[in-house]
């Protein structure tokens, strides 16, 4: 008879302790064991890693980062063999922890990021068909090449770094990167998630937050077609203190529709809360002049100043910006019909330093409404320029437009 329910007591970088449950049956001599970094399911054949009369196994001299595959069987003896072998139970090694303030921009070949991609069709990587920084990001690719994805192959994968929690630490951290992520509303996008180390990332399976897997939802991010900034406040719990946790991005799409680019990420931070950033930042066009952008946010806590400034779209963060001393400005000087980048970031004085950039992206309209000039339609009537499924316009989810069954094929006039 075969053991059961094996679960992974611990994991560290290069050792992992795991144990089983031994069946009723009494004719059981011991246990056979085998790992793999591989997921192909042993044989009856197959030659055992090791073999114990306990119902538990240390598993040494692990590689770092990099995920196992166990299996356990019954050993009866010469006379009633062996059970069939059960499992696998996945676990995957921790990396040696990044101590915090954490910086990753992904251009350097010294980034230590970990991916739970298994077999699906999507895949986390580092490359640079696609990249905010000069070179190099972090996105998903259905070659393991090219920033892309297959809408057709549902796929759940996890890209994630270990990060050491230290003893004494602030009661929040600022979570910060810069992300574009489209996919199909809500059923291709990104989540991000703070767990313990422990927890094992599976390829094809979704991170769900309950009471007891230790799991800390920090949020979900989709819709921009450009690079944006985004900001999150990550409260860390007490227990947390002096351990390790991972820091998990996790992308979700599902079987049926593809639109324009899955995610990718990049300028990672993740530090002390003490400066929190501002949130809401809108512009709109002045209609005197289509040139000049009027813009506003919501203070991120109690600070009185702030800089902003607004750059072309995907242009790098920025430095440095205009200080003012309400939240709102105003910016001259844009051109017509080009897409911009909002670029805000709190500041709170030579204790607390200045938060991390946040961004919203902006189109600058063709013409100032003030300056406008009449017209009449003649015979012919008037012809509107439009823009449709040639020009990458995105597909609208069945039933979401007011009382509409579905909304395929949407032309913008």
């Amino acid at each position: 008879v075969a053991p059961s329910n094996i679960v992974t007591n611990s994991v560290n970088q290069n050792d992992a302790t795991l144990s089983w449950t031994a069946p009723t049956a009494t004719n059981i001599v011991s246990y056979d064991y085998y790992y793999s970094t591989s997921n192909v399911y042993p044989t009856a054949t197959t030659p055992p890693s090791g073999n114990t009369t306990a119902t538990s196994v240390l598993l040494s001299n692990l590689n770092t980062a990099t995920q196992y595959y166990f299996w356990v069987r019954s050993n009866c003896g010469a006379g009633d063999g062996n059970s069939f072998w059960v499992g696998p139970q996945i676990f995957t090694t921790t990396q040696i922890p990044a101590t915090l303030p954490y910086t990753e921009k992904f251009d350097s070949n010294g980034f230590v990021f970990g991916f739970s991609n298994g077999t699906q069709v999507n895949k986390w990587m580092v490359g640079t068909s696609v990249a905010f920084s000069p070179t190099k990001s972090l996105y998903i690719s259905n070659n393991e090449s090219d920033y892309n994805y297959n809408g057709t192959a549902a796929s759940v994968v996890h890209a994630y770094r270990d990060l050491a929690i230290p003893v004494g630490a602030a009661p929040i951290y600022n979570l910060n990167f810069v992300y574009k992520c489209y996919g199909e509303a809500n059923n291709d996008y990104l989540r991000v998630f703070l767990v313990p180390s422990t927890f094992n990332l599976v390829p094809g399976q979704q991170i769900f937050v309950n009471a007891t897997n230790g799991v800390q939802g920090i949020g979900n991010v989709n819709s921009s077609l450009s690079y944006q900034a985004k900001d999150f406040a990550v409260p860390i719990p007490a227990n947390l203190a002096g351990q390790t946790v991972k820091l998990v991005f996790e992308w979700t799409n599902n079987a049926t529709v593809t639109n324009q680019g899955p995610a990718s990420i990049d300028n990672i931070t993740f530090k002390a809360l003490t400066c929190k950033a501002p949130t809401n930042i809108e512009g709109a066009v002045s209609c005197a002049d289509a040139t000049t952008i009027n813009l506003e946010w919501t203070p991120g806590g109690t600070e009185t100043m702030w800089e902003y400034i607004v750059l072309p779209l995907d242009a790098p963060t920025p430095s440095s910006g205009y200080v003012t001393t309400v939240p709102e400005g105003t910016q001259t000087g844009l051109a017509l019909g080009t897409d911009y980048t909002i670029w805000v970031r709190s500041i709170c004085g030579s204790a607390d330093g200045n938060s991390e950039w946040v961004s919203n992206n902006f189109y600058a309209g063709s013409s100032p409404v003030a300056s406008a000039n009449p017209f009449c339609a003649g015979p012919e009537g008037i012809l509107f320029d439009n823009v449709y499924d040639a020009q990458n316009v995105p597909e609208l989810v069945d039933g979401n437009f007011h009382c509409l069954g579905s909304t395929p094929n949407p032309v913008w006039y």
